[in-house]
């Protein structure tokens, strides 16, 4: 068990929850399971995530006296007035009316996605034959990120709606179920030097965002809610990267900035190196 955890730990180090997991799982297949690693390792990295993110941008937000687009956007609404929305609406369910193609938004949102994840998981079997090992989702989200650039490119209507609602619900069901199966006492039963280190790196992730992220990403608020995003990537996955700065936008305003960057580094350039690292270290190695 301890074995398996400080690989684990490795990865989780390193880089994120899945790459702990993603250590961990080659391990044991070589060398037996290991339970209890895989309940110590995890939990603590979407846990932890999730609670350091918000106080830390809420903090910042205090010591720099950074305000969120929320008010400005709330101010202008009133000076607007109260009827311009229900004519934006209007103008917008109109033009489904005439550019959807008599396509269903749903079914279309749907069938795009259908598109990506089927065509992606082809390339991603077709390298894996040729010995090039890449993450299951990394083909589908290449795939997706084409068509969204055909899309714009010959602008055509994006179902960003459905999308969206799509990628709510799913978040939703990996928090759900990832929360469902930890088992917190179980770290009751590696307390000690695992725990010491946990906490020292949640410690060092809170900080590292706190001085280096925020800077680095320019001071303003953009940079805040990337801040609170990264903590949750660095010490769990971009789904509670990205939780952790919907909760955080919800109150303070949208940063589109930061919800173009977390993905984006998060779910494709870190895997995508981290893969095609590790898969060269390890070919030269053996």
């Amino acid at each position: 068990d301890a074995v398996v955890m400080s690989a684990g730990h490795c990865g989780f180090g390193m880089g994120a929850t899945p790459n702990a997991m993603a250590n961990m799982q080659a391990f044991t297949e070589d060398n037996g399971p290991s339970r209890k690693a895989f309940f110590v390792i995890p939990p603590w990295g979407l846990v932890m995530g999730c609670v350091i993110g918000g106080p830390l941008g809420k903090r910042l937000m205090k010591k720099y006296n950074i305000d969120g687009p929320a008010p400005h956007r709330r101010h202008r609404r009133q000076h607007e007035g109260a009827d311009e929305p229900h004519a934006v609406e209007t103008t917008v369910k109109e033009t489904v009316q005439v550019d959807d193609g008599g396509f269903e938004m749903p079914v279309y949102a749907v069938v795009l996605l259908s598109i990506a994840i089927g065509v992606g998981s082809v390339i991603i079997e077709w390298l894996g034959e040729r010995g090039i090992v890449l993450p299951a989702y990394l083909g589908s989200m290449l795939v997706a990120a084409v068509i969204r650039n055909v899309i714009d490119w010959r602008r055509y209507r994006l179902p960003e709606k459905e999308f969206e609602i799509i990628g709510n619900v799913s978040l939703a069901f990996f928090l759900v179920m990832a929360l469902m199966v930890m088992k917190l006492w179980e770290l009751a039963q590696v307390a000690g030097p695992l725990l010491v280190i946990l906490i020292a790196q949640t410690v060092m992730m809170f900080f590292f965002a706190r001085y280096v992220t925020f800077k680095v990403m320019g001071k303003d608020y953009d940079a805040v809610v990337m801040s609170a995003g990264h903590c949750g990537f660095g010490m769990g996955a971009t789904p509670n990267a990205m939780a952790n700065m919907q909760a955080f936008t919800e109150d303070n305003g949208p940063s589109r900035k930061a919800f173009f960057v977390i993905p984006l580094v998060g779910s494709l350039f870190i895997d995508f190196f981290n893969a095609v690292i590790i898969t060269g270290f390890v070919n030269f190695l053996t």
